[in-house]
């Protein structure tokens, strides 16, 4: 779930125990986030990332779910983590979610936990973080390369009406990356004044690599 723009872990109790509080214990000992239940509730929210910003997430590793109360101490595993695969790139054109001039790459969760996409990598460099919308199982959710079709006014001497593979890769909480290549045709001096430089799609995206399992608690 999403809390106050942050990633979030929601909790759930029985009415047969009644807990105080709920911490996530890392694998090393640490407690990474914590949060109190008042009387009567049987749910609550942990945050999973930290930092100034809140964008460092909880690291994978065995971790534990702890519950503390009166005549309450009690221990779960948790690991977080999915399965995503790419299933197509999307120009903005054909997607109300995304500008004009971007790319959009389409993801499914394969696996049996919730997770979230968090950032966009292009040819190797970081390009953008990405929104932490959380994708369930058996979902699909899009993830943006801004300005990547954006028409410039004019094209560099290596891009005259040439195909580049572009090398396109979204970041994950707790999941391996998706990473495909993109052929892309840039096309010099396209408009009535003889200037500008278009970027369109030119072929089909090639998989470079692709995820592995690894799901448990859910987000």
């Amino acid at each position: 779930m999403v809390r106050n723009n942050e990633l979030a872990l929601e909790v759930a109790v029985t009415d047969d125990i009644d807990p105080s509080s709920v911490s996530i214990i890392t694998e090393s000992g640490r407690e990474f986030s914590s949060d109190y239940f008042s009387s009567g509730e049987t749910w609550t929210s942990l945050l999973l990332t930290e930092g100034d910003d809140n964008n460092e997430p909880l690291p994978r590793g065995q971790h534990t779910l702890y519950f503390r109360g009166d005549g309450v101490e009690t221990e779960i595993p948790l690991e977080l983590g999915t399965t995503f695969e790419f299933e197509k790139a999307v120009p903005g054109t054909e997607h109300e979610k995304i500008r004009d001039d971007s790319l959009g790459v389409v993801v499914r969760n394969v696996g049996q936990r919730t997770g979230a996409a968090t950032r966009t990598i292009l040819n190797g460099e970081n390009k953008a973080n990405a929104p932490f919308e959380p994708i369930k199982p058996g979902e699909t959710g899009i993830v943006e390369f801004t300005f990547l079709l954006a028409n410039g006014s004019q094209c560099v001497k290596v891009e005259e009406t040439t195909v580049r593979e572009e090398e396109l890769t979204v970041g994950f909480f707790w999941s391996d990356p998706v990473t495909v290549t993109q052929p892309i045709k840039y096309t010099d001096r396209f408009d009535s004044t003889g200037n500008g430089c278009k970027r369109t799609l030119a072929g089909e995206p090639e998989v470079v690599t692709a995820t592995s399992v690894e799901t448990e608690t859910e987000t």
